[in-house]
């Protein structure tokens, strides 16, 4: 592919046989193994609807359209960009051997006859391959055309999607994703020869996804499901995945928008924008009684499990607004649906809200490479032609121009400013996770008996590129844990009614500044009651969301123990707001108080500590110990002990949380094997990783 330049230093002379390799690419055909063919299900039970539904109302998709001509717009935005190279009379320039993929070894990873191809397996294909062998090209041609010779300044990420199931334990549900390098990752003779319109995207967006990957199972019904987009051209208006519970006023965010590029590889066809369809767009009228009341949807009281199972497989229409709200949290533009052996282009036009998508493209045909290669080209250059318009609407203040600057002389990229010691990194996170309004002890048991009593949940997204118009009604399926409120069982749980009062339920507002673990998605917010008297009290908490039936299970057995712990009387576990459900049964939600901080926040991984907890004081390590200990003797053994599971709480003490892998009832064997690992994990002997008892 490359042959060694005889200088000796590692760099070689970019041969026209590796750009023609990519051009005449294509990978090879996949084929599922038949004893996955039967009543092979693309994704589970879980749908890709409850998060898509929080898309604000101004952002929310309207329509979908074809763009049959975007797979060739982009293969000549690659023809006209060789062009110009040629025409400039730049001979062949030296790249350095790590930049570049190794597109032959696609050959060899062809998987055994056995192995079922799923999301992760077509990630590798795409990330560690092709797209790989085409980054120094595309980093080139775009971001520095200048520079002496071919260097990364992007790099592809791969990202947990928890919120989808796996398709086997052992192979987690991924995405990726493409970024700028940041400038303090790229050579210093690259980056000087970066103009300023680069330069200023790589500081301010290199922590910014620049397209949407959505990646689907090599399953039948996901090349059905791409196929079917094209039913979707013929609605004028798209259906709503909006929740329709009534009796709130719907929330228009009347931010500024975001822009498209006025710069496109593609033409998009004119749209009938008649009064007619946006009309019935917009046509979503709360009910108004004047006492606050709401209304549950109807299908969630009337329609049966097997109709909801029926209504959790997935649509055209789920999944274009699965790709839409991930492209608009994202802010990007170029969508890519793959699903082995076929894919779909899709372009996010935010002025009208809608998404064109190309015809159904088939990766296994000659040529694709080259396609690819402008794909990747367009993302980068949507981004740095949104950028700039961006910029000239909007011109970088004085101030933020001191803190770029400053950031350039010291190296580090951003706005974080200098580095900052432990004791400063400390008193940030201890700021940003305390109520900066605490409330009195009395107000503090009258919010727990409010919330405690109340049947309904209303939640809602706030931030992350969401900001829902409507929220969500979810069901208590848990009563309340804390020292302020009665044993469980003296409060009978009810089931959905036609209508509820103000008094009957409260409110939820999540930040979209999440992390993913095993179980689910777990969200930080505002959880506030309103009082008859007027008043209205909050706290702040974070809530654990699942979607998908084994992560589910996971979260009510995960409240199971905290009810069996807080039947005995166990100190230093969080307080528990209580169990819901949504009224569709997409999600199961645990609310609880939130940390300050983790053991790791506070302890971060360094070369010297190796991961390990080097620094515990030891009041935290005698009450970590009671606290197992205790755990223990009321049968329950974590079995996920380390340093993120171990945090400091609003009153600065040590708490353990996250049970939705603890065991009940263990033997003694299982208690000892915990006991030594978390005595080792606190004197800094381990690290930590892992579970404490092996799966």
């Amino acid at each position: 592919m490359t042959e060694e330049s005889p200088n000796g230093d590692g760099a070689f002379d970019l041969l026209p046989g590796l750009r023609d390799k990519i051009f005449s690419f294509s990978f090879p055909v996949l084929a599922q193994p038949l004893k996955f063919q039967k009543d092979r299900r693309l994704i589970g039970p879980s749908p890709f609807t409850f998060f898509d539904r929080h898309v604000n109302e101004s952002q929310r998709l309207k329509r979908v359209a074809p763009l049959s001509t975007l797979a060739d717009d982009l293969i000549r935005k690659v023809d006209d960009r060789l062009a110009e190279l040629e025409g400039s009379g730049d001979g062949p320039l030296p790249v350095r051997s790590h930049t570049v993929g190794k597109v032959q070894s696609l050959v060899d990873m062809v998987p055994p006859p056995d192995q079922e191809i799923t999301p992760y397996f077509t990630i590798k294909r795409l990330r560690q391959s092709l797209s790989a062998s085409c980054l120094p090209f595309v980093s080139h041609w775009i971001l520095h055309p200048r520079a002496p010779r071919y260097e990364l300044a992007l790099s592809f990420n791969r990202k947990q999607m928890s919120e989808l199931p796996p398709c086997r334990p052992d192979d987690p549900r991924e995405d990726f994703t493409m970024r700028f390098l940041p400038p303090g990752g790229i050579q210093s003779d690259i980056l000087s020869s970066i103009d300023d319109l680069v330069r200023g995207t790589l500081e301010e967006w290199h922590d910014r996804d620049l397209g949407t990957w959505i990646l689907l199972p090599l399953a039948p019904d996901s090349e059905q499901l791409l196929r079917s987009l094209d039913q979707l051209f013929t609605l004028s208006v798209l259906p709503s995945p909006i929740s329709s519970i009534a009796g709130l006023p719907i929330i228009v965010d009347d931010k500024p928008p975001f822009y498209d590029a006025d710069i496109t590889p593609w033409t998009l066809p004119a749209l009938d924008s008649s009064p007619g369809s946006k009309e019935s767009f917009c046509a979503v009228t709360p009910a108004s009684n004047g006492h606050g009341a709401i209304y549950p949807p109807a299908l969630s009281k009337d329609f049966s499990r097997s109709k909801f199972e029926e209504m959790k497989e997935p649509t055209a229409e789920a999944l274009v607004h699965h790709a839409w709200r991930l492209a608009v949290q994202q802010d990007t533009t170029i969508i890519v649906v793959n699903c082995g052996n076929y894919e779909r282009i899709g372009i996010r036009h935010r002025g009208t809200r809608t998404l064109y998508l190309s015809d159904i493209i088939d990766v296994t045909k000659p040529g694709y490479g080259k396609l690819h290669l402008g794909i990747l080209m367009a993302v980068v250059d949507d981004a740095l032609n949104r950028y700039r318009v961006y910029r000239e609407k909007h011109p970088v203040s004085l101030a933020t121009k001191r803190i770029l600057k400053r950031a350039r002389k010291t190296e580090i990229v951003g706005n974080s400013g200098l580095r900052r010691s432990k004791r400063q990194r400390m008193n940030t996170l201890l700021s940003k996770s305390q109520d900066h309004h605490p409330l009195s002890k009395q107000d503090t048991q009258t919010l727990w008996r409010e919330v405690n009593q109340r049947s309904i949940l209303l939640l809602q997204f706030s931030g992350g590129g969401l900001n829902s118009s409507r929220p969500t009604g979810c069901l208590r399926k848990g009563r309340s844990l804390s020292p302020f409120t009665p044993a469980p069982e003296e409060l009978p749980l009810h089931g959905l009614k036609d209508s509820y009062q103000p008094n009957e339920y409260f409110t939820l507002t999540l930040d979209w500044d999440n992390s993913n673990g095993l179980t689910g998605q777990v969200f930080t917010g505002q959880l506030q009651v309103s009082l008859p008297s007027g008043r209205a009290l909050s706290r702040s908490v974070v809530a654990k969301i699942a979607t998908y039936a084994e992560a589910r299970e996971r979260v009510r057995h995960e409240y199971r123990v905290y009810q069996h712990l807080w039947a005995h009387n166990i100190k230093r576990i969080p307080e528990i707001y209580g169990l819901f459900e949504d009224m569709d049964d997409l999600v199961t939600m645990i609310v609880m108080e939130r940390a300050a901080c983790t053991f790791r926040q506070r302890e971060p991984i360094t070369k010297e500590n190796k991961g390990g907890l080097r620094e515990v004081p030891p009041s935290d390590k005698l009450t970590i110990m009671e606290v197992v200990e205790a755990m223990h003797k009321a049968g329950v053994v974590h079995d996920d002990l380390r340093p993120d599971n171990l945090v400091l709480a609003q009153d600065g003490k040590p708490m353990v949380i996250d049970f939705d892998r603890s065991t009940l009832h263990p033997t003694d064997d299982l208690k000892d094997i915990e006991r030594r690992h978390i005595e080792n994990l606190l004197s800094g002997k381990t690290n930590g990783a892992g579970r404490t008892i092996l799966w």
